[in-house]
């Protein structure tokens, strides 16, 4: 009890903030069909990444081809949580925005979103692609060798699935428009579900990839038509020229190490630091704005331990 009743301290009781309810006045039904459409798309989602293993193993009778596809999976799908968790902080803070009903501001952190989305999904879409070869036969295994190609097409799913995220969640959830957002997603899964069937028949593991990525492109289509009139495109596509550029002078120079370093641990590590270091040099020389807000952050925190 001491450690709890501390001597000059208040004792805070809970049931003198507690008020009655009537239970009348809960309406639980309110926001049923709210609930319901946000549940939805992730239902869709998650059944299709479901069907996903399912018609590989069905229509190739083999785990093999299974265990190709589900390892690169893995990897893109991890690959892209750093994102990920960066679109979560902003859709709060756009709900925030959006219930001051501040259109302008809201606009401006969409376009905020998107600039970071590139800035981060670029260098590590480009990286998978050029240091697959490496990467895989160690990571994996030498088993794996055809994870490589179905984890290079499986890695345009990073930006593309980044920027359907914050179209979808940050702009038409935060704007209540639910309905656009579940058949944005649900036009997407039935495009993968139909192009997965021939496409797994022609290529096995690698068309469920090629399914995917289509499926996302479909999906980025669809949530371009329906923000059109809300947002600039043109300032869309404009944010990812400064990164796309430093991306593949990143790539020029990484190459000749993914080509002649051989597989394992230390060689990629040393491929992703030097990444890291030319794409950060070029995004200071282009003066890309996120790079040079980091920049300043960090003397700033030096100045105050000085």
């Amino acid at each position: 009890p001491h450690i709890y009743n501390l001597p000059n301290q208040p004792t805070h009781h809970a049931n003198k903030s507690l008020v009655k309810v009537k239970l009348k006045e809960l309406k639980p039904l309110k926001h049923l069909k709210g609930s319901l459409l946000l549940c939805i798309p992730g239902l869709i989602a998650g059944i299709y990444n479901l069907f996903d293993n399912t018609l590989i193993a069905t229509v190739t009778h083999s785990d093999i081809q299974n265990g190709f596809y589900t390892q690169s999976e893995k990897i893109v799908t991890k690959s892209m949580a750093v994102v990920g968790c960066f679109n979560f902080i902003m859709f709060s803070k756009g709900v925030r925005i959006a219930d001051s009903g501040n259109k302008e501001e809201l606009k401006n952190n969409i376009y905020t979103s998107i600039r970071v989305v590139w800035f981060l999904s670029m260098p590590i879409f480009w990286g998978i692609i050029f240091s697959a070869n490496n990467f895989v036969p160690w990571f994996l295994s030498s088993e794996f060798i055809d994870c490589i190609l179905i984890l290079k097409v499986l890695s345009f799913k990073i930006p593309l699935s980044c920027i359907n995220s914050v179209l979808s969640e940050q702009f038409l959830l935060t704007t209540q428009n639910d309905k656009k957002y579940m058949w944005a997603i649900l036009c997407g899964g039935i495009a993968s579900f139909v192009l997965n069937i021939p496409l797994i028949y022609q290529f096995g593991a690698l068309g469920t990839a090629i399914a995917a990525v289509i499926a996302e492109v479909l999906v980025l289509i669809i949530l371009f038509c329906m923000v059109a009139r809300e947002l600039s495109l043109k300032k869309i596509f404009v944010s990812l020229f400064k990164p796309l550029l430093a991306s593949l002078v990143m790539c020029l120079v990484i190459y000749p190490l993914c080509i002649f370093l051989d597989p394992s641990i230390w060689n990629t590590l040393l491929i992703i630091i030097t990444g890291m270091f030319v794409y950060f040099v070029m995004t200071l020389l282009l003066r890309e704005s996120i790079t040079m807000t980091c920049l300043r952050f960090m003397l700033k925190l030096k100045k105050r331990n000085n």
